[in-house]
């Protein structure tokens, strides 16, 4: 749970994670006619009536700390109570010691930057811009999964893919980032 003083450090402000070399890019990406649904429009080719736009994604620090582990990283985010906390992350063994040993770069921004709210309650948000606003103040990151743990319940699963199925037949909603697509 977060203290008052985070809370209000944390209002208002904006965070992305880069790569090590901190030096956010803008990119190409793609959004649904509702906003609900958005991808790097540069990685696949999005249907005909996704919107496209050049800019950079920021947002609330729970909704970004995923980001913290090695992009080609795949994960998995139940609403799944566990303890004090009402999510849980979902890795695969496998990628443990990569995600333990990967370093980012935390960009921290202010709303006020020219940010907007990519869906009212989301906690995402982004720039339309061809270059990437400069941020506040920027922090090394290492061992994402000890900043993560402040936000979320954390395990290790033996196979990442078995365990997108099982949801999947029990029905639990869940949100995943990465390659499933052979699941």
């Amino acid at each position: 749970m977060k203290s008052f003083i985070q809370y209000i450090l944390e209002s208002k402000k904006l965070f992305r994670f880069d790569d090590l070399s901190g030096i956010p890019q803008v990119s190409k990406f793609a959004f649904s006619p509702d906003k609900h649904e958005s991808g790097n429009a540069e990685h696949w080719n999005p249907p005909k009536n996704w919107k496209i736009k050049t800019g950079l994604f920021a947002g609330d620090m729970k909704n970004v700390i995923l980001y913290s582990v090695p992009r080609e990283t795949r994960w998995i985010q139940t609403k799944e109570k566990k303890g004090k906390k009402s999510l849980t992350i979902y890795f695969d063994k496998s990628d443990r010691k990569k995600i333990e040993d990967h370093i980012s770069t935390l960009s921290k921004y202010d709303e006020k930057q020219g940010f907007e709210k990519t869906v009212e309650g989301s906690g995402e948000y982004f720039i339309t811009t061809k270059k990437a606003p400069q941020p506040l103040e920027q922090e090394k990151i290492e061992n994402p999964l000890r900043h993560i743990a402040k936000y979320y319940n954390i395990i290790f699963v033996d196979d990442i893919k078995k365990y997108i199925k099982d949801l999947k037949r029990k029905k639990i909603k869940f949100h995943s980032e990465g390659d499933f697509e052979s699941t």
